[in-house]
């Protein structure tokens, strides 16, 4: 008795593995990067890799050291600690972390703490967060967390016990300099917004003063609207502070310079691993928001990546006079890759350049080399250090209650005044 033909076999095996293959030939057309894995050194290093591990987590003294996922995770941080400074594995948690920054909503109670003099000082609580709610200000101490006492934890530990999800509750004891009880409060964590644009002010002498610290996917209409708000007040020139702005988002840098430079101008170039220039990057001129008068922009050696683009592009082009100290250097640009594991790749794979003009190379690029200020000057650590205080919520308060806050009576920004005065004789008939 004959068996009846297996169809599966025969028929249908083939004609799946057709497809399978089908298709990723198709895949290996659109992503040449998966051309690799025909590469017989990719699976001999592997291969190398894998033994090691294998032995290590079968024959190591402590297990608990060579678990397979906690192997991978350090031999992932090694490998791309040699290839620069800025190319890191995101673990998962890390990985959100970086999103929530980059869309600037973050969820937990709402401010930033710093230690000073001994104590967990609460140096800003923002707007429509949990902490604001509640009644929380800038200078409040915070004494414990829960039945924890953290009068003597260090900032990461205490960031820690008040991150939470979303929903979850924490209790907060705090004291308040000048009133002698403390208080306690439940606050139930939730989401709220970081604005980059933090603060901004229209001076007597009006010049506007715009405050960036990082560069986020809203920080360009932030900045538009501080623009156009100190524009309809009657400003006649603008105070642009870069200090201690680490960067951020390259598109958000083009959107902070559209209402400052004309329409289709270049900005920055980027070049890829081949040398070849891979793009430029214009202003789109479609914005309503345009200023033409003087801008001063105020850097330091932490401004770094974006702040270096806004501040070398508005220098090449002559739009503004930089005042400070050199930059910090990165001249290169991270693209961000989502993982399988729920964690992200950030690696290196352009270098930008400069626009240049005919006193800086075309091209030029600040690698290393940071943005050479047309106005040095800098500042001692300690006055940075109050500066950096003045410039929370409080600033706007009585210098009596600043001072029982901080301890310590606010005091002019020598680089602020100097930029004013820029300004003022750069402009005939300024107001006085």
């Amino acid at each position: 008795m004959s068996r009846p033909p297996n169809l599966f076999k025969r028929v249908f095996l083939p004609v799946v593995l057709l497809f399978v293959l089908t298709a990723f030939v198709v895949r290996l057309a659109i992503d040449p990067g998966l051309r690799g894995y025909f590469d017989p050194h990719f699976w001999r290093q592997w291969w190398r890799i894998g033994q090691v591990m294998q032995l290590a987590h079968q024959d190591y003294l402590h297990p608990d050291k060579v678990k397979f996922d906690k192997l991978a995770d350090s031999a992932l941080g090694h490998v791309l600690d040699g290839l620069d400074r800025y190319t890191d594995y995101m673990l998962p948690a890390d990985y959100q972390d970086f999103l929530r920054e980059s869309d600037q909503r973050f969820v937990g109670v709402g401010v930033e703490i710093e230690r000073r003099h001994g104590s967990i000082q609460v140096y800003h609580v923002f707007n429509e967060s949990p902490a604001q709610k509640a009644g929380w200000q800038a200078g409040d101490h915070i004494v414990k967390i829960g039945d924890t006492d953290v009068r003597d934890y260090n900032l990461p530990a205490v960031a820690d016990l008040l991150r939470g999800t979303d929903g979850s509750s924490v209790q907060v004891t705090l004291e308040r300099p000048g009133e002698t009880k403390t208080l306690v409060n439940t606050l139930t964590r939730g989401g709220f917004d970081v604005p980059n644009v933090r603060d901004t002010e229209l001076r007597k002498d009006l010049v506007g003063y715009v405050r960036l610290t990082q560069f986020g996917k809203q920080t360009g209409q932030e900045f538009c609207d501080a623009i156009s708000d100190m524009q309809k007040k009657g400003m006649r020139g603008l105070v642009l502070d870069l200090r201690d702005n680490p960067g951020g988002l390259l598109d958000a840098a083009v959107e902070v310079l559209e209402p400052l430079l004309p329409a289709h101008q270049l900005v920055v170039t980027t070049r890829g691993s081949d040398g070849q220039q891979d793009g430029s990057l214009f202003t789109s001129g479609n914005g309503t928001i345009h200023f033409t008068g003087p801008v001063v922009v105020l850097v330091n050696n932490n401004s770094a990546s974006a702040s270096e683009i806004v501040s070398g592009a508005l220098q090449d082009t002559r739009r503004a006079v930089i005042l400070g100290e050199r930059t910090y250097g990165k001249g290169v640009v991270q693209s961000v890759m989502p993982l399988g594991d729920g964690g992200g790749l950030r690696l290196t794979t352009e270098a930008y350049y400069l626009p240049g003009n005919s006193s800086q190379p075309a091209g030029r690029t600040i690698q290393d080399t940071g943005i050479t200020p047309d106005v040095p000057m800098s500042l001692t650590a300690e006055t940075s250090d109050l500066l950096r205080l003045e410039r929370s919520d409080l600033r706007h308060d009585s210098p009596e209650t600043f001072a029982s806050s901080f301890g310590f009576m606010p005091l002019p920004d020598p680089e602020v005044e100097a930029a004013a005065g820029l300004i003022r004789a750069a402009t005939p008939n300024f107001a006085k």
